[in-house]
C-alpha cells in the first residue's frame, strides 16, 4: 500500500525499502539492520494488559479535569482529590503484568544496544523478566507504583493500605522519614520532567539508528519531540498506532494494528532470536 502525499515521508539514503505501511515481517527487517535502537512508549502498549488508555473514547481526559502541579501543592483538598484518583488508578493497574509487547523490547536488549522511554505510568516496563539492562528505561512521567516526599525527595514503594487509611481520615498521607507530604511518584500538570531523564532521553533519540514509537499518539510534549529529533539525527522512524499523529509524514515504516503482536512477531523472526 502506498502513501498519500501528505504522509510521504522525508527523502534518507538507504530508507526507501521502509518509505511504507507495512507489517511485522518489514519491523522485523528495520530491527535486523539496527545497531542503536529507541523505543518511545504510550498507552497504546499498555492496553492489552488491561489499563485504560488516558486518550481513549473513554479515557480520563474527557471525564475529569487534571489537577495541577501547584494545586496539590496549594491546597489539602486537592491533594486529597488526587490521591483519591491515584487509588482509583493504582487499582486498575496494580495487578497488571508485562504483555508480549513490552516482553519483546526487554528480549530483543538482550542481544542489541536498546533504550525505552515510556510516558506510561504503569511500572510495566520495570516488571518484565529479563529486565531491561541497568539505566535503559527512561519513565519521562514517573512510576505510579511509587510515592514520592515533597519534603525530602524519598521515594517508597505505592503502600496503599497506608494511602487509604490517610485519606479515608481527611489528610494527606505523610512522610515516614521527614513527616513532609506525600504525592504519587507521577508527573503532574504544570510540574517539570526531571531535567535528567529529558537529557538522557534526547541523547537516546539523538544517537539510535531506529527509532519506534509504540502506542503514542505523539501529542505529549517534550516527549514527542524526540520523534523529530531521532530522525533529524538520521534515524529511521517506525511509528506504531492505530490513529494518524502528528509525525506520520515523517516516518518509514508505519503499522496499524495491536502494536504488541506487532513487537512479539518481528522479535520472532530476527536473526538472534
Amino acid at each position: 500500500m502506498s502513501l498519500p502525499p501528505y504522509l510521504q515521508p522525508p527523502a534518507i539514503p538507504n530508507a526507501s525499502a521502509f518509505t511504507r505501511w507495512g507489517d511485522h515481517n518489514h519491523l522485523a527487517a528495520v530491527l535486523d539492520m539496527a545497531t542503536k535502537v529507541t523505543f518511545l512508549t504510550g498507552a497504546g502498549l499498555s492496553a492489552p494488559s488491561g489499563i485504560p488508555t488516558y486518550r481513549g473514547t473513554d479515557g480520563k481526559w474527557l471525564t475529569q479535569d487534571p489537577i495541577t502541579f501547584g494545586e496539590f501543592v496549594r491546597s489539602e483538598d486537592k491533594r486529597l482529590e488526587q490521591w483519591r484518583r491515584t487509588l482509583k488508578d493504582y487499582d486498575s493497574f496494580g495487578g497488571a503484568q508485562p504483555n508480549k509487547g513490552h516482553l519483546a523490547m526487554a528480549e530483543l536488549a538482550r542481544f542489541k544496544d536498546v533504550t525505552v522511554i515510556t510516558q506510561n505510568v504503569d511500572g510495566l516496563h520495570g516488571e518484565t523478566r529479563p529486565a531491561l539492562p541497568e539505566g535503559r528505561l527512561i519513565e519521562l512521567h514517573g512510576n505510579g507504583k511509587r510515592i514520592c516526599c515533597l519534603g525530602c525527595g524519598a521515594k517508597f514503594p505505592f503502600d496503599r493500605p497506608m494511602v487509604a487509611a490517610s485519606v479515608e481520615a481527611g489528610r494527606t498521607p505523610e512522610c515516614p522519614k521527614c513527616d513532609g507530604d506525600l504525592m504519587p511518584d507521577i508527573v503532574l500538570f504544570g510540574a517539570n520532567l526531571d531535567i535528567d531523564d529529558i537529557s538522557r532521553a534526547r541523547a537516546a533519540a539523538e544517537d539510535c539508528t531506529v527509532f519506534v514509537a509504540v502506542g503514542t499518539s505523539l501529542a505529549v510534549h517534550p516527549a514527542a519531540d524526540l520523534v523529530r529529533t531521532a530522525v533529524e539525527n538520521g534515524a529511521v522512524l517506525v511509528i506504531s498506532v492505530d490513529t494518524v499523529t502528528p509525525y506520520h509524514h515523517l516516518a518509514h515504516l508505519l503499522l496499524a494494528g495491536d502494536a504488541t503482536e506487532h513487537l512479539a512477531n518481528a522479535f520472532g523472526l530476527l536473526s538472534i532470536s
